[in-house]
């Protein structure tokens, strides 16, 4: 750290040959493989419920679409990333799975 300045104890100071570089903790970007995973499962659940939900399934003797199966899971991984990641994370993952839920609608409906 350059002398005078107080960034507090977490921050991190990587020393380069003719500069000081200064990195603190809420700038680090790394993802832990679990919430990658939450993530990509989310997303997936959300996509397919989607695109199935005119299939028809027989469950119980009853016809129900597919996507009964599917959007309850969806629903779990996504208050899993709440409960453990926060909401400001999980929120980033509801708006990154609706993005990718409107890029297949766009693609899908494209088609016809």
């Amino acid at each position: 750290m350059v002398k005078g300045e107080n960034r507090g104890e977490n921050a991190l100071s990587l020393s380069a040959p003719k500069h000081q570089i200064l990195i603190l903790p809420e700038t680090l970007t790394r993802y832990s493989q679990w919430f990658v995973l939450v993530t990509a499962v989310f997303i997936t659940c959300v996509i397919t419920a989607n695109i199935l939900a005119v299939k028809l399934v027989n469950v119980f003797r009853l016809a129900l679409p597919e996507s009964v199966i599917l959007f309850p899971i969806g629903f779990i991984f996504g208050d899993v990333s709440t409960g453990v990641y926060g909401h400001r994370q999980a929120a980033r993952v509801i708006w990154l799975g609706s993005f990718c839920n409107l890029i297949a609608v766009v693609a899908i409906w494209g088609r016809n």
